[in-house]
């Protein structure tokens, strides 16, 4: 437990709705307006900066501060943490959460069984970490696999989880990976947004539609402290060759038509600049907050703790992409606040029923 002051607004919002008895709409909309705010480029738009992807190790993460500041006592009977109507459970081991996923399940000499979160590598037999289970059985599920003391197969999961472990509750079902995601990012969108200029899209220097002369744009583009993002939208084929045939994109946070002046001036074929609401270095910045909670202090996101497993600054998309294991209702929301960048959080456990 930790001393550590929450945002003075949840505070007061929190307690407006622990002191209303019963409990009132109103209370809890305040601490929904307190919590609401407001990639990889497959042209390789970074010329010589990769897009940044961080996998780490599992992080366990403890609760700071909500008994004190969150916990509602709904009767004399119920201990659970709750944060108001409609009920939102923190898990806790006090108060696990029943959810479900599907993913790798991997026991080796080195562990138990766990949930592969975070990655797994390729290697013979493979090797994850992520989260522990209690109680599997692999006498009762089918399709396993073992080599070298290493056994393992693709599983979804239901049980209880306490933000630290997860107890099994029902017989696993072997899964074959073809459900979707509902959180995963939609494909990035590389079309143009400007309209088309009077007289179509046209070359107007054939001498500088090279590849040279694109990475001269990137390194100005890259030099802008309000830029955003470049690519190319090969599906207006005019211009250069290859790599280079299409219409060059650059996003910026402002003062367009200057930028528009300057990469005119660096590239003969049709550009189109159009305004982003946020930078380059913004997701960078917040993606290295993000790493830094992974390495030392937990990320809590208005009183509810996080475990990441992954980060990506998610350039293509323009938001920082997180998987979780789990995400408390609001917590992306809250989050994207916090970091003052656009937020996907990818969580691998959701409530179960």
């Amino acid at each position: 437990m930790t001393d550590d002051p929450l945002d003075p607004r949840w505070v007061a919002a929190v307690r407006a709705h622990a002191e209303a008895t019963p409990p009132t709409p109103e209370a809890w909309a305040a601490i929904e307006e307190r919590a609401a705010v407001d990639g990889a480029d497959p042209a390789d738009p970074r010329s010589g900066r990769r897009p940044w992807l961080l996998a780490a190790a599992a992080v366990a993460l403890v609760v700071l501060g909500l008994a004190a500041a969150l916990a509602v006592r709904c009767d004399d009977e119920d201990d659970g943490v709750r944060t108001g109507e409609p009920d939102v459970v923190v898990p806790t081991p006090e108060t696990p959460v029943r959810v479900t996923g599907a993913t790798t399940v991997l026991e080796s000499p080195d562990h138990g069984p766990e949930m592969c979160f975070g990655g797994i590598a390729e290697s013979d037999p493979p090797q994850c970490g992520g989260l522990p289970l209690v109680g599997w059985d692999w006498d009762r599920v089918e399709g396993e696999e073992s080599r070298l003391g290493t056994t393992w197969g693709t599983y979804r999961v239901t049980g209880d989880y306490d933000g630290e472990r997860l107890v099994v509750t029902e017989p696993p079902v072997p899964d074959d990976g073809s459900t979707p995601d509902p959180d995963a990012p939609p494909d990035p969108d590389f079309s143009t947004p400007c309209p088309e200029p009077p007289g179509g899209w046209v070359v107007r220097d054939p001498s500088r539609v090279t590849g040279d002369d694109r990475a001269a744009v990137q390194a100005a583009v890259d030099a802008e402290p309000d830029y955003g993002l470049l690519w190319i939208d090969r599906s207006i084929p005019v211009g250069g060759t290859g790599n280079e045939r299409g219409v060059l994109n650059v996003t910026f946070t402002g003062d367009l038509d200057r930028h528009r002046a300057e990469i005119e001036a660096l590239w003969g074929g049709p550009v189109c600049v159009s305004e982003t609401d946020v930078t380059w270095d913004d997701l960078q910045r917040a993606a290295d907050e993000v790493h830094r909670s992974m390495e030392g202090e937990p990320l809590v996101v208005a009183g509810l703790p996080l475990r990441v497993r992954s980060i990506s600054s998610g350039n293509a998309w323009q938001e920082l992409h997180i998987e979780v294991d789990f995400a408390p209702p609001g917590a992306e929301e809250a989050l994207a606040e916090q970091l003052g960048v656009p937020v996907r959080l990818m969580p691998r456990l959701r409530p179960s029923g």
